[in-house]
């Protein structure tokens, strides 16, 4: 959860087979997943192997918190892409159907965040 006003940061709550409608993930109530990367249209985030998850079609629950505000952010997708490592795996969603002005909100947000610190890095930096 994050620990300051400002934070931007995407925590999924649950993951669910869209076909099925069971858990993706056993230990889901008691985690929440954080994104750890993202582009336009998919996010990533880490959690433990589950085989014969790429192609399934998924409903997430998230919450996305724009500046340390939470919003309600719900969206369908697809995982296209698992990479296995020793604990866990990192995956990937394709989303298919979310709110996209709220997206574009948190992109935007963490962009400016990133061009804050970059132009406080550049300054340190001119400073020598």
């Amino acid at each position: 959860m994050p620990t300051t006003s400002s934070k931007n940061v995407l925590e999924i709550h649950s993951l669910e087979n869209l076909t099925t409608r069971f858990p993706l993930f056993k230990d889901q109530s008691s985690n929440n997943y954080e994104m750890i990367a993202y582009n336009e249209n998919q996010i990533s985030f880490t959690a433990p192997f589950k085989p014969g998850t790429i192609g399934l079609l998924i409903q997430m629950n998230a919450i996305i918190y724009v500046a340390g505000v939470p919003h309600e952010f719900i969206a369908s997708g697809k995982i296209t892409n698992v990479e296995n490592f020793s604990f866990q795996c990192i995956y990937t969603i394709e989303l298919a159907r979310y709110d996209h002005k709220l997206w574009r909100k948190f992109q935007e947000a963490v962009q400016s965040t990133q061009d804050r610190t970059d132009l406080l890095f550049r300054s340190m930096r001119d400073l020598d």
